[in-house]
């Protein structure tokens, strides 16, 4: 909220919710001392995965009194209080520095308390997201961080976190000693690419990954299923530009299943994707690439500026030109 109120609802079977239940029927505030962190923070960003949930605070100016409803002071009386230093995540962090925190399961691994990513520590956060199994922070600064799972529930065929092939020299697995024991989250780790620059715009999905540079190119990575990233490499790694009209300059974008959709700086819209899985709204395309599309029913004075896609829908943002 804009007091840095957090409220969660749905399943919770990972407690990735930071509630006592397992069904959370309806939005529920999550006491900031319930929740690990010091009343005198706020939380500026959260972004959900399928079982985990990511968390940005930042120290408030306000009293710590103001916040939740509740004193620092009440809450140690009913004692709690002194319960606070010793959890984890729970070091508060001083005026002004702000930290990113996640508590829930990536994947396969147990379920996790929350805990502070020490890596992403004072990073001045543009925006915080989440695909299904991994996460994104992007900083005011174009720096853009990825943590989380390698390949997720399915085994995706290109690296969500973007930092090249994660079986490159790991060990074989002996099967016929059973199975390996479940990958720890990989720590956030900025995501190195000449090719791309810094980043204005980050977005996820289940398995695949878009960033838009500050020169206005689309770039993708993680899984290729349905033509899902918008260019011809198959198993994606790392960052890869997504082809473009010449002259086009990406404002926006947004991914959602094998989907994808972006909007230009002069007002068109592209997809890509759709041809597996769910299908979606850029299936039935002769084309694996992007496509522009056109509508009707908007007045001249008007352009495309944004778009926001969900499973089998989404929204074109149109803003009245200058």
């Amino acid at each position: 909220t804009r007091t840095g109120g957090l409220y969660t609802w749905g399943p919770n079977f990972s407690g990735a919710l930071l509630h006592e239940e397992r069904l959370v029927s309806r939005p529920t505030l999550v006491p900031s001392l319930r929740g690990g962190w010091a009343a005198a923070e706020r939380v500026t960003h959260a972004a959900c995965g399928l079982d985990f949930l990511a968390i940005a605070l930042r120290a408030s100016r306000r009293a710590p009194s103001e916040i939740d409803g509740a004193t620092l002071d009440g809450v140690a009386n009913g004692g709690q209080g002194e319960a606070l230093a010793g959890r984890s995540g729970a070091g508060a962090c001083a005026n002004g520095v702000s930290r990113v925190l996640s508590c829930g399961s990536f994947v396969f691994e147990p379920p996790h308390a929350l805990k502070e990513w020490e890596e992403l520590r004072d990073l001045s956060l543009r925006s915080l997201v989440a695909g299904s199994f991994h996460c994104c922070a992007l900083s005011t600064r174009g720096e853009l961080y990825t943590f989380g799972d390698t390949r997720g529930r399915d085994i995706s065929n290109g690296n969500l976190l973007g930092h090249g092939d994660p079986e490159e020299g790991a060990a074989a697995v002996n099967w016929a000693e059973g199975p390996p024991e479940p990958a720890l989250p990989r720590p956030p780790r900025r995501l190195q690419s000449a090719a791309m620059g810094p980043v204005t715009e980050v977005s996820c999905t289940t398995y695949a990954t878009l960033a838009l540079s500050v020169d206005g190119r689309a770039f993708s990575w993680g899984d290729s299923d349905g033509n899902a990233l918008g260019h011809a490499s198959r198993e994606c790694h790392t960052p890869t530009l997504v082809p473009m009209p010449a002259g086009t300059r990406v404002a926006h974008g947004d991914l959602s299943y094998t989907n994808a959709a972006v909007a230009t700086d002069d007002g068109r819209c592209f997809v890509w994707g759709g041809n597996s899985w769910d299908g979606g709204i850029a299936q039935g395309r002769n084309a694996s690439g992007p496509t522009e599309i056109k509508w009707s029913g908007v007045p001249d004075c008007y352009q495309c500026s944004s778009v926001a896609l969900s499973h089998q829908h989404g929204y074109l943002i149109f803003h009245k030109k200058p």
